[in-house]
């Protein structure tokens, strides 16, 4: 089954995707539909829906990664700083495997507030990092499009 527009948004939604890329991902989409139009309008055979849920959807594992790949790093220095050792070893490993589990509302509880702290600290790194490379992505992004030629369709 293709979602729809709509099903496109709440997915987007649900996975938390990064609102710059979400932008990005609209954008995108507008324009496939309108390239997807024409093919079709020429003879070509392919589906509207399809490619303008892909162009739409696109973004949620770019946004998923990107955050992962900055929070798992955050992670990874702050296990092997001298914080490591407010860190019980089963929850350390954990930390390094699973983070969602480790936020639990019972783990987190019994941890000290300076290992909590650095804990925090790292997945605002992570997330920082995220924002401060989409924002760089979409500046450049703006300047591209205003850097191509305007054309003029003649009908």
């Amino acid at each position: 089954m293709i979602p729809t527009v709509k099903e496109c948004y709440d997915l987007m939604d649900q996975y938390g995707m990064l609102d710059n890329v979400r932008e990005h991902s609209i954008v995108v989409a507008e324009v496939v539909r309108a390239i997807s139009h024409g093919l079709v309008t020429s003879g070509v055979q392919i589906s509207v829906d399809k490619a303008v849920a892909g162009a739409l959807l696109i973004g949620i594992g770019f946004s998923g990664a990107l955050l992962s790949h900055y929070i798992d790093k955050s992670i990874s220095n702050l296990l092997k700083s001298p914080l490591r050792s407010e860190i019980p070893p089963d929850m350390a490993a954990q930390l390094s495997q699973n983070l969602q589990e480790f936020l639990r509302p019972e783990i987190v509880a019994s941890l000290s507030n300076k290992a909590l702290t650095a804990i925090r600290a790292s997945i605002g790194e992570g997330v920082q990092a995220v924002f401060w490379t989409a924002l760089l992505v979409s500046f450049l992004s703006i300047i591209m499009c205003k850097m191509m030629p305007e054309r003029k369709v003649v009908r």
